[in-house]
């Protein structure tokens, strides 16, 4: 698997975008379309996406990106086990729709961008094995992880 880190936005990068969203708190990243951030709420309605704890919802945006929100829970309760589970489901929605590529934001409040990188990378290298008759054998559909917005080493 590959993991390439830009300083592009989601709105300018490849793949599908991975969205975790506490619970009551849907803001979409500012940098999708409008078209898509209209979408991607009016999807959210539609399938009652609110953020609670393992809801996750995939979405086909206008764009032709694919959006995997997944939901962290109350903010007040998070922990990196969380954000860890949450990309472990989108990592796994990826693999099912046979998505090569998955962007995630690498801003967390209060969180630096090495902790946040560091729990992604971690996590989509383990939940793109399965572990059959004592025998690790790779998935092959999910290539690539690319960490949006990164400005500066940190």
């Amino acid at each position: 698997m590959d993991f390439i880190v830009t300083p592009k936005t989601f709105g300018e990068t490849e793949g599908a975008l991975f969205l975790p969203f506490f619970e009551k708190q849907l803001q979409v990243p500012a940098s999708l379309s409008k078209e898509d951030k209209s979408f991607l709420q009016q999807a959210f309605q539609k399938f009652s996406f609110t953020g609670t704890k393992d809801q996750a919802v995939t979405v086909l945006l206008p764009s032709g990106k694919t959006a995997c929100a997944v939901g962290l829970g109350p903010k007040e309760s998070f922990h990196w086990n969380k954000l860890r589970l949450a990309i472990a489901t989108a990592v796994s929605l990826a693999q099912k729709l046979q998505l090569t590529s998955l962007a995630c934001e690498t801003v967390a409040a209060g969180h630096s961008q090495r902790e946040v990188v560091h729990s992604i990378t971690e996590t989509a290298i383990m939940a793109t094995y399965s572990y059959e008759q004592k025998q690790q054998k790779k998935l092959q559909t999910l290539t690539k992880v690319i960490f949006t917005g990164v400005q500066k080493a940190n």
